[in-house]
């Protein structure tokens, strides 16, 4: 995690790249921030998290942007066929031209047709018109099979409308806008059947994006094993590589180890392709498969069983090998940290530095000018007030740490202009307030 943040920081400062993050957070805990929450408010980037009380979902339904209608609806419907999927990820092909109809139907409704400016700009069809149109064409099936296409598809989709559990996909809710150095998309608080569409859905609107703009672009997916295990997701994804890639736009897939991937062949397949690869510490029992996988030798697979977390690894960038150690700058390090530990302790830091600028400030205020140190115009404010040039009532506005300092320097000064007599006294009567006790 550490290292791939880094290389994206790297991305974004020395190269200008504009970073867009989509993270399914299925490993992520309830309550707790994203992985990249911190990083990206530092950076003043945009985070957007999607659940079912969000009212910025994008409508699944709408068309994007400067498209042809044609190419508008074939990508609508490869969306929408995810309602309508059986277990083994496949629409029956009896509903596939009655689903593609439909959609059609949905925009001509609304008056948007291939013949239609700017169709885009008009009111779009939601999931409910697609409903409307399903129910009419089962009302007019003619043959029995027809029939049971309809209501198996109508059966799908009625609870994304009305009360349904999934009506919160009914929306018509506009793009979220991703003109921004960094970006991050997270799903957590989203159902894990819907992940699939709405993330075919960002990555859709993205790839326009990026494909429109031409700007240097990185496009982050997390929890990779949630892409190419998913059949949908891994098509779409070997699809979207192969147009982005002439536009200055790059992907990067990141997962945790080759053991998300078991079973999948077609995502083996997949990393063998890439243009690079960053292998960190593996665990024993994986490194067998992750050696075969990125054909390392011994020496470099004892790299990655052996190293320590944050240690040493190994780069793979074509047919050449690196052995390497990410150093981060500290700085740097505060910035993309998710330690807990550190964390804290960076907490602690900035809190410590908040007090002293906010101390800062006010001695310049209460003294007219700027002190060489803040224990020396702490004790300059001392002067002030015992001179009476300045009321005690300022040092209210000061920090705790610096309002007790204060405090005790007045108590300690006033302590030793008490001539012998005086405390003597006082020690008197101390004494006997601890001898009643």
């Amino acid at each position: 995690s550490l290292a791939a943040k880094y290389e994206l920081f790297q991305q974004m400062m020395v190269s200008g790249a504009r970073i867009i993050v989509i993270d399914p957070a299925a490993a992520r805990l309830k309550d707790t921030p994203g992985e990249y929450y911190r990083m990206c408010k530092l950076l003043k980037g945009k985070y957007v998290s999607f659940s079912t009380d969000s009212k910025n979902l994008p409508n699944v339904m709408a068309t994007l942007p400067r498209t042809v209608f044609e190419e508008e609806m074939r990508r609508i419907d490869s969306i929408i066929r995810i309602f309508f999927e059986d277990e083994e990820r496949h629409v029956p092909e009896p509903q596939k031209p009655l689903l593609s109809t439909a959609i059609v139907e949905s925009f001509r409704r609304k008056g948007i047709t291939k013949h239609a400016k700017e169709f885009w700009k008009r009111k779009q069809p939601k999931l409910e018109d697609l409903l409307f149109v399903l129910k009419r064409g089962l009302s007019s099936a003619k043959t029995e099979a027809t029939r049971m296409s309809y209501e198996a598809m109508i059966k799908r989709l009625e609870p994304c409308v009305g009360d349904g559990l999934r009506s919160y996909l009914n929306t018509s809710g506009d793009e979220e806008d991703v003109n921004n150095q960094l970006t991050v998309f997270e799903f957590k608080d989203t159902p894990d059947d819907d992940k699939p569409l709405l993330i075919t859905r960002m990555l859709s609107y993205i790839k326009k994006i990026a494909m429109e703009t031409l700007d240097r672009t990185i496009i982050v997916l997390e929890e990779a094993q949630f892409w190419l295990r998913d059949p949908n997701l891994s098509k779409y994804l070997a699809e979207a590589e192969t147009t982005i890639r002439k536009t200055n736009t790059g992907i990067r897939l990141i997962f945790q180890d080759l053991g998300q991937l078991e079973g999948c062949k077609e995502a083996l397949t997949l990393l063998g392709n890439l243009a690079f690869v960053y292998v960190f510490r593996t665990a024993a029992n994986l490194i067998p498969v992750t050696k075969q996988a990125f054909k390392l030798n011994d020496a470099e697979a004892r790299v990655i069983e052996l190293s320590r977390a944050g240690d040493y690894g190994i780069l793979i960038w074509e047919n050449k090998h690196y052995k390497l150690k990410i150093v981060v700058d500290p700085d740097t390090y505060k910035v993309i940290t998710t330690n807990p530990d550190d964390l804290k302790r960076i907490e602690t830091e900035e809190g410590v530095r908040k007090e002293e600028s906010e101390t800062k400030q006010l001695l310049l205020r209460d003294l007219g000018y700027e002190p060489a140190t803040i224990e020396g115009g702490l004790l300059d404010i001392v002067s002030k007030i015992r001179s009476n040039k300045i009321t005690q009532r300022v040092i209210n506005h000061y920090p705790n740490k610096y309002k007790s300092i204060i405090t005790n320097l007045l108590r300690k000064n006033a302590e030793e202009k008490k001539s012998p007599q005086q405390r003597e006294r006082h020690a008197r009567r101390a004494d006997s307030r601890s001898s009643r006790y």
